[in-house]
């Protein structure tokens, strides 16, 4: 079987690696060498260095008129001195008044510069701030964005009459790029109004995209770097603590660990971490599963986050070969101690990616030491294909668990992606079927949008550094969108119709369940929308299961759910949105209801409030069983570095309560003063179980080598 889906993916890799798009016309500059290194004091009009310069201009909308002129004009300088970039922005607005900052970034009028420093089409960073001058970065890889990546950067930014300005400053030493002394980078240029709604762009484009499609990106010529590129970060960590809990006798106490960043060369990357620790982590969302199959928890520890995209292959949320929570993390949520490990990660040459990520975690139950390894080798092809490979072990004194795959991406057309893998395991209690694939095609223009997928699992499939939320099963399916472009009809934008198929057979040979959805979605121009769906589902279940303490009977289930939802405006202080769903749920009754706000009264303070009331009727319950869910949140920025956090959690059915109270002050990205209480809090028929944590941790970077 996986040798014949491995001869299947080589033949779709020789079809399509032929295949070139018809490269659309790209906005192109050249880089300006700045006579001497200007004041990063955020003051760009009035600095004799920007003012003999000729900036770029003429932004083009993305949303919510695309292809129009950008409302308020927007001026850019992109220049280097012998050791950084340094870009500056006039952002000018009719009314300053309008002006719109928040903490978070998705609410604030901001900048953002998109570099590709290689020049594939395919890799990138990206930089941002907003009016208030908080440092926002992030690596990108294949069309994902990875916002836990981090560098030494700096920035400034003024509030002015005219609107607002901002200069950046980002050392040639923080940065990944090519062996040739004068070289062209891709680069695109962002400016987002809130007030608007509006995103527009110095590189246009088309409206299905954004500017995290790196190949549509402009070019920049004549960007002289330096020869020698060396890094050399250390960023000790002290924390002290207590914990006090029902579910372990751990004890806090003192304690300490380093970690350490070498840029090896201009494109590869040496992490080590000892004694990693994640105090400063937010808590889980709590989660009820309602299904038989398992729940997906992300990642959210900022050593995995970083350059996570070069070790992702699989179907998300579904089938991933590598899912780096289980390293430091128990089955059952509980985090186990790390002792360190090691993380190259960069290209070779500017076409090889290469990742190797070693690390060692104490063992769930024993007193042993598991190691993990896994490495990943991909290559970059033209138009936004490319071919990799990732393995990847677990290992401990009594077991062990190998995992090897393949994946492909490719580009055809300038509309059309081809998304692959295909992979194996070998566990120490080997079962048959050990393989997993998937083939997703997605074919995405301004009016259309169709999507096809097959997707299989095998019983014994079992990636011991990954996830996998059901085996033994061949899932296919499709979805196809129309978008109807509407001229202001009272505000209106566009209209989408939506539908999708799907249906998953068990490998023994019969259909265990398939669906179908039909959707209408209108979409305004203020950012506010709307969907009104009905699903069509059908379930066989041939071994009882349990839903919310009640045993889900074997048998054959028709039902119906019909659903309407809406979200407000994006110009807002207040934000939210509501679904209100009812239907069949098996052999019962299921209303679903959830509603969620938050209000930004200013750029420092924000709160945010979620409900999900689910109400389940089953015919042997003489009472409805009830699934409650809610949390409240609240963020305030005493300066852009320094910041309060507070979110509390309710899971009804399961009488759980969580609290986590976070107080960050960051010298940057991820070093600084953290102080951390946490709550954890479960009730039985006895007695609450309880678990507390109070941490104060503080780290701090010394750049030995920049």
């Amino acid at each position: 079987m996986v040798g014949r889906i491995f001869a299947l993916l080589l033949t779709l890799l020789c079809s399509t690696i032929v295949a070139q798009s018809n490269p659309m016309s790209r906005t192109e500059a050249t880089a300006l060498a700045l006579s001497s290194t200007p004041e990063l004091d955020g003051m760009v009009r009035g600095d004799p260095v920007w003012d003999a310069e000729v900036p770029l201009t003429d932004f083009t909308q993305l949303r919510p008129e695309n292809g129009k002129a950008a409302s308020h004009p927007t001026q850019v300088y992109f220049g280097f001195t012998q050791s950084a970039l340094h870009i500056a922005f006039l952002c000018y607005e009719d009314d300053p008044s309008q002006i719109v900052v928040s903490s978070n970034g998705d609410r604030s009028d901001s900048v953002a510069i998109i570099l590709d420093t290689f020049m594939n089409g395919r890799t990138g960073f990206v930089f941002a701030t907003s009016p208030n001058g908080p440092l926002w970065d992030g690596a990108l890889s294949s069309g994902n964005t990875d916002w836990n990546w981090s560098t030494t950067w700096r920035v400034k930014s003024l509030r002015t009459p005219f609107g607002w300005s901002t200069e950046m400053e980002i050392p040639f030493s923080s940065l990944r790029y090519g062996s040739e002394k004068v070289q062209s980078w891709g680069v695109n240029i962002a400016r987002v109004t809130i007030a608007d709604n509006e995103i527009s762009y110095w590189s246009p484009i088309p409206a299905q995209f954004s500017m995290y499609r790196i190949d549509l990106a402009g070019r920049i010529h004549g960007i002289e770097v330096p020869s020698v590129n060396r890094n050399l970060q250390f960023t000790p960590y002290v924390r002290t603590g207590n914990v006090r809990s029902d579910f372990s006798v751990e004890n806090q106490g003192n304690d300490g660990g380093f970690d350490v960043k070498y840029s090896i060369t201009s494109g590869m990357t040496l992490d080590v971490t000892y004694n990693t620790d994640f105090a400063q982590v937010e808590s889980d969302q709590l989660q009820v599963n309602l299904g038989r199959y398992g729940l997906y928890f992300p990642e959210t520890r900022p050593f995995f986050l970083e350059n996570q995209a070069l070790f992702t292959v699989g179907v998300p949320w579904q089938t991933q070969l590598f899912h780096s929570r289980r390293i430091g993390i128990a089955p059952n949520g509980q985090r186990l101690p790390i002792d360190g490990g090691i993380r190259i990660t960069g290209k070779v040459a500017s076409q090889t990616n290469l990742g190797f990520l070693q690390m060692r975690s104490h063992s769930y139950g024993s007193d042993d030491k598991t190691d993990f390894t896994v490495f990943r080798m991909s290559r970059d092809l033209k138009n936004r294909s490319s071919i990799g490979f990732l393995g990847s072990r677990r290992q401990d004194k009594r077991s062990s668990g190998d995992t090897l795959g393949i994946n492909g991406s490719f580009g055809i057309g300038e509309r059309t992606d081809i998304h692959t893998f295909a992979a194996t395991t070998r566990t120490d209690g080997f079962v048959s079927d050990e393989h997993a694939y998937n083939i997703y095609i997605n074919h995405n223009s301004p009016t259309w949008k169709y999507q096809a997928w097959i997707h299989e699992v095998g019983r014994g499939f079992n990636p011991e550094v990954g996830f996998v939320s059901r085996t033994n099963m061949r899932s296919t399916g499709g979805v196809l969108r129309y978008t109807h472009a509407i001229d202001n009809y009272f505000g209106l934008k566009e209209l989408n119709q939506y539908y999708s198929v799907n249906a998953t057979r068990n490998l023994d040979g019969y259909l265990e369940n398939g669906g179908l959805h039909l959707e209408i979605w209108p979409v305004w121009d203020n950012g506010a929308d709307g969907w009104v769906a009905v699903d069509l589902q059908y379930e066989e279940v041939r071994s009882s299961f349990p839903v919310a303490g009640v045993l889900i009977p074997p048998g054959k289930y028709n039902t119906k759910q019909f659903s309407i939802a809406g979200n407000l405006p994006n110009t807002q202080r207040i934000r939210g949105g509501m679904f209100l769903s009812n239907g069949g749920f098996y052999n019962g009754n299921l209303l679903n209801t959830n509603a969620f706000f938050s209000y930004q009264r200013d750029e420092s303070l924000s709160f945010n409030v979620g409900y999900q009331h689910r109400k389940i009727g089953f015919p042997s319950l003489e009472k409805d069983v009830t699934v409650a869910n809610g949390s409240v949140g609240v963020a305030y920025s005493f300066t852009p570095q320094s910041a309060l956090f507070g979110q509390l959690q309710r899971n009804r059915i399961d009488d759980i309560w969580s609290l986590n109270l976070r107080y960050r002050w960051q010298r940057n990205a991820n070093s600084g003063l953290y102080v951390v209480y946490s709550y954890f809090g479960l009730g039985t028929e006895d007695d609450t179980l309880e678990h507390q944590e109070f941490v104060v941790k503080y780290s701090h970077t010394f750049n030995v080598l920049q």
